[in-house]
């Protein structure tokens, strides 16, 4: 069950991050706020920790929203520059997207720890 959640979170956090990759507009990107939205609710909840004022949250989650973030403030600024320069942060979530680092809270099954086995 467990298991299933975590590919569902991979599958689609790899489908937002090309999109935020493949956007050249920051209207393209802020176009993505509700689907970012619904996916960072989703992974806060089946994999995030409570935090002090006891909300559940997940570092995948900010992290994809700092993609996006960055991603908007580079095509504002810096449109005459190669794209790929704005996507670091992207890729930096892609990263730990596919380590399952953030699948690993306490309640939470890696499929790597779970194949391992």
């Amino acid at each position: 069950m467990k298991e299933d959640l975590i590919e569902e979170a991979i599958k689609n956090g790899h489908e937002i991050a090309d999109k935020i990759r493949s956007a050249s507009t920051v209207e393209e990107v802020d176009a993505l706020d509700d689907e970012i939205e619904k996916y960072s609710d989703f992974v806060d909840e089946n994999f995030g920790v409570y935090d002090d004022i006891g909300e559940k949250n997940c570092e995948l989650s900010m992290m994809l929203f700092m993609a996006a973030e960055e991603k908007a403030r580079y095509l504002e600024y810096h449109q005459d520059k190669p794209q790929e320069i704005g996507d670091e942060s992207v890729k930096d979530f892609e990263e730990m997207l596919d380590s399952q680092e953030w699948a690993n809270s306490p309640h939470g099954v890696s499929l790597d720890s779970k194949n391992a086995e």
